[in-house]
């Protein structure tokens, strides 16, 4: 059990490092969205448990995407509009209510910046994004994810601020939307019907599970498709069509008596390339059932490939290990015997946010996302192969590796039949990787090394680092006594886009007494926004202070604050031979205090001493100009 941190916590000090498993993520359903509240069911916390501090990533699996499209024929399955599929986001966690020590609610440091739909026909899910190692991390086993229930699964995710080093792989593969079964070998007529597109009952095989959550059981079976899940085999002996996700899946083969004007095969999953973009991502349609008569086993359809998240500063592998892979591949469909092969999954998603690949030649890199192989018709009349699945798609938030890194994303294979001397099952759709994309904007936009606030006698400084940014446009700081109510007190410019550490610094001066509360709100160019994790910090007001910011100086100017003090104040500047180089003298009242912005952009680099004097004190501050 990880140790327990309320309210805000320093990232930089306070990384736990995870033991390696099979697994490294908790789960959730998230049944209701209520502001900065999230109401939680199916929580899953065996490989890692949701903590106040921490980030998770939100995520909208299903959405009521099918529109009018439920008729019985052709266009069921097809998609009226996007909606919130796919979408996703980072998030911290502000505090957690739990029951039994299971999370009923998590309230969120903000509000989602994006709408999240969970009514009949919608899922979405949070799932932990834990930070491994501190900062570097090595594998000690394969990595895998729990697999989609229809509720939680089907997602890998995990962070390194530094080094992750992979002496082992990473696999989604398999563990996307479900596949549907094959039918219950029932007794029909001979002959060819491809009419039956939805049916409640179990004579034509089962469809797979996709983007859309469907909920009405007459909907369940037949040839159609269901949004990117393939539709079941029909009869009599046709297979499975193959599931979609970047291109669509492939059809099911025709079965007995049929010819291509008269295909009983399920069809494929539909193509969702024109929605797929680094910040909306699909697991992969899973495959449609074969249907097979008069004895025998019709095939199964396959489960589509997950999602997989890794970021990290760098990934490297090393040695001569034979080949490492990060993979969301969807699944192989079963075979049908003799008739009625199974349809194949779609392969899934993965999205990698990394800023540098370093891998050894001896230890090549395979990333990968490809369709599974539709199911063989197995026997002496072999009659319906499976579709094969879509590709998946590989999003880069850099340029394409390709250093001894292959990436791929394939349509899979359509299975063997030999229906009237010619192989009638369909292959995923699409040309070899089209799904790869690079320079992407992913919903993991800027890497915060970490954030603090920290007390600087009566003013709180406020530092932070990034390790990449992405469209990064500025940092705003916000400031709050409750840690409901928050104001606004600085913008920082970001880099726009940058690979590599950067520092910022920012100063809320004189805050006042008590205990205050900080966090970063990060803005792209395109105005989505995130926020950072939040940090506490107690002042006490004392007088008689000075305070010189920023120091080194970077930026050809520094700031001089005095307080607590009244009457002459004498304020000077000397190089490190005693000449002096800047002087000012001013008067102050009692309760009034000194700012002074000092221009450097004319003085030599080197170390400087800041000379400050007044009737009863005087200090002497050392000034690195750089």
């Amino acid at each position: 059990m990880k140790k327990l941190r309320l309210y805000f916590f320093l990232i930089a000090s306070c990384m736990i490092s995870k033991f390696a498993f099979s697994q490294v993520n908790g789960y959730a359903k998230v049944t209701n969205i209520s502001d900065q509240t999230l109401t939680l069911s199916n929580v899953d916390e065996t490989f890692d448990t949701f903590e106040a501090g921490e980030q998770v990533i939100i995520i909208q699996i299903q959405d009521d995407v099918i529109g009018a499209n439920t008729n019985n024929d052709a266009n069921f399955g097809n998609l009226d509009a996007i909606a919130s599929a796919g979408l996703y986001e980072l998030a911290t966690i502000l505090s957690i209510n739990e029951i039994v020590g299971v999370p009923i609610t998590i309230n969120l440091t903000s509000a989602p910046s994006r709408t999240y739909n969970t009514g009949s026909n919608s899922s979405v899910q949070i799932v932990t994004f834990p930070q491994l190692g501190s900062p570097n991390f090595t594998t000690t086993a394969d990595i895998t994810s729990l697999s989609w229930d229809g509720n939680v699964g089907g997602v890998l995710a995990f962070q390194v601020t530094g080094t992750l080093t992979l002496n082992h792989n990473i696999s989604a593969n398999g563990v996307g939307f479900r596949g549907g079964n094959a039918n219950g070998n029932t007794t029909l007529p001979a002959g060819c019907d491809n009419s039956v597109f939805i049916t409640n009952t179990n004579s034509t095989g089962e469809k797979g599970e996709g983007i859309y959550k469907s909920t009405n059981t007459l909907h369940d079976f037949g040839r159609a498709k269901i949004l990117n899940a393939g539709g079941g085999g029909s009869f009599l002996d046709a297979g499975g069509g193959g599931g979609g996700n970047f291109s669509e899946g492939g059809e099911g083969g025709w079965g007995f008596n049929c010819g291509a004007a008269g295909a009983a095969g399920g069809l494929g999953g539909i193509d969702l390339s024109a929605h797929i973009t680094g910040g909306r991502v699909f697991m992969g349609g899973g495959g449609g059932g074969g249907q097979i008569n008069f004895g025998g086993i019709g095939g199964n359809g396959s489960n589509g490939g997950g999602i997989v998240f890794v970021r990290a500063g760098s990934l490297v592998t090393t040695g001569t290990c034979g080949g490492r892979t990060i993979s969301a591949n969807g699944g192989g469909a079963t075979n049908g015997v003799s008739n009625g092969g199974g349809g194949a999954g779609a392969g899934g998603t993965v999205v990698l946010e990394v800023t540098t690949f370093i891998i050894d030649a001896g230890c090549p890199l395979t990333v990968e996302a490809n369709g599974g192989d539709g199911g063989n018709a197995d026997g002496i009349l072999i009659r319906g192969g499976g579709g094969g699945g879509g590709q998946g798609a590989v999003i880069y938030s850099s340029t394409q590796p390709t250093s001894n890194v292959t990436t791929t994303t394939t349509p899979g294979d359509a299975g063997f039949d030999n229906s009237i001397g010619s192989q009638s099952a369909g292959n995923g759709g699409g040309v070899d990787g089209q799904g790869v994309q690079d320079n992407q904007n992913t919903g993991l936009p800027v890497e915060l090394l970490y954030f603090i606030a920290e007390a600087n006698q009566s003013n709180v400084l406020l530092r932070w680092a990034t390790i990449q940014e992405i469209n990064n446009k500025h940092f705003i700081i916000q400031r709050s006594r409750d840690l409901k109510s928050w104001t606004s007190i600085d913008i920082v410019k970001g880099r726009g886009n940058y690979k590599g550490l950067l520092y910022y610094q920012a100063l809320d001066q004189l805050p006042g007494d008590g205990l205050f509360y900080y966090r970063l709100k990060q803005v792209d160019f395109d105005g989505t926004s995130a926020y950072s994790s939040i940090e506490g910090v107690s002042i006490k007001v004392i007088n008689a202070q000075l305070l010189v910011f920023p120091n080194p100086i970077v930026e050809q100017s520094f700031q001089v604050q005095l307080r607590g003090v009244s009457g002459q104040v004498h304020l000077k500047v000397v190089d490190m031979v005693g000449k002096t180089i800047w002087k000012e003298e001013n008067t102050l009242k009692d309760g009034a205090y000194l700012l002074r912005k000092i221009t450097t952009s004319d003085w030599p680099a080197g170390i400087y001493i800041l000379k400050v004097s007044t009737n009863t004190q005087t200090w002497q501050q050392r000034i690195v100009v750089k």
